[in-house]
């Protein structure tokens, strides 16, 4: 096959992970199946022959996505968030020279938007590794990016990324000041390998790394017994239903009970978290999921503990911008 028949055909596969649910099963399965090419794939600018009128008007009903009585966060209507599955967001970047990078697309004859002072979105399927060299950006989805707009790091602090994963967050920590002290942890040594990576790739000092579990006590005790940090970022594995327009596969083979695995390995994490935390330290809760109980709810958690107030909450919604949705809270400790 030729590029543009792999694209079509991957699109077409994604299309049955994004809406097959929403159509009625009880249908011709090959006349449901175009019914669903067709509801996914009109915005790409594609024409099919074989889509008939028939297929175009066949019940097509995103409410069957995912379970009705899912509650969601503020900020989001749960319908704006099922029609945001059908369609495959645009990829962001966090420009570091902007002036550079947008000359380098413009020469390649890239469209392109610039979202914020350094956030710039291209067409997912943008092969921007020909384009512009590594060391003048950073793959980074718009909300994620609107996250460091809550860090304000200080000379000499000391900061814990406690589930630090390839150092997205942390980037953009240092990015703001240099002069910080940090210090990332992560269960995954692979992952943490690549943090170091990156740092090196756009010169910055390397953190102290450490290998640990958060969500284990017993971990955390080992590697941070009497250690306090000003403060803490604290980005929590998810469902990750705040970017599943973007990995539509996940939405397909969804288990609404994992929603409950997921809460309690949170609030374990945050709880493990909010020790290491100096008294009047902030700790930045974050997820990348667009559901109540992983949000709200582990914040609630938090609160009640006693030992944490909530500052500010989001759910940085970024349905309009074809962007993934994430949620963060700012809890201080006292």
């Amino acid at each position: 096959m030729g590029s543009r028949d792999r694209r079509i055909l991957s699109n077409i596969v994604y299309s049955y992970y994004r809406c097959s649910k929403a159509v009625d099963t009880g249908a011709n399965k090959e006349l449901a199946f175009k019914s669903l090419i067709y509801n996914c794939l009109s915005h790409c600018g594609y024409s099919y022959d074989f889509i008939s009128d028939e297929a175009v008007t066949l019940p097509f009903n995103i409410e069957l996505l995912i379970d009705a009585d899912i509650p969601f966060s503020g900020g989001i209507e749960r319908t704006e968030w099922l029609t945001t599955m059908l369609v495959q967001p645009d990829l962001f970047i966090r420009a570091l020279n902007p002036k550079i990078v947008e000359t380098q697309l413009e020469k390649a004859a890239i469209k392109f938007y610039r979202v914020g002072e350094q956030c710039i979105s291209v067409a997912n399927i943008t092969a921007l590794d020909k384009v512009l060299e590594n060391k003048y950006y950073v793959v980074q989805d718009a909300s994620s990016q609107k996250t460091g707009n809550f860090f304000d790091p200080r000379d000499g602090e000391r900061w814990l990324d406690c589930c630090a994963g390839a150092g997205g967050k942390s980037l953009m920590l240092v990015a703001k000041n240099r002069k910080v002290q940090l210090t990332v942890s992560d269960i995954r040594e692979s992952v943490l390998a690549n943090l170091k990576k990156r740092f090196a790739l756009y010169g910055y000092t390397q953190p102290e790394i450490v290998v640990a579990d958060a969500a284990d006590e017993d971990s955390m005790n080992k590697q941070f017994r009497n250690r306090q940090f000003d403060h803490i970022i604290c980005d929590v594995p998810c469902t990750g239903s705040g970017t599943w327009s973007r990995t539509p596969e996940n939405l397909f083979y969804f288990d609404p009970k994992s929603i409950q695995v997921f809460t309690s390995r949170q609030q374990k994490i945050a709880d493990h978290a909010s020790r290491c935390l100096a008294v009047g330290g902030r700790l930045y809760y974050i997820t990348c999921s667009v559901f109540k109980a992983e949000n709200e709810d582990v914040v609630a958690a938090l609160i009640r503990s006693g030992q944490m107030k909530l500052i500010t909450s989001q759910l940085i919604n970024g349905t309009s911008i074809k962007a993934d949705s994430m949620f963060i809270a700012v809890l201080e400790r006292i």
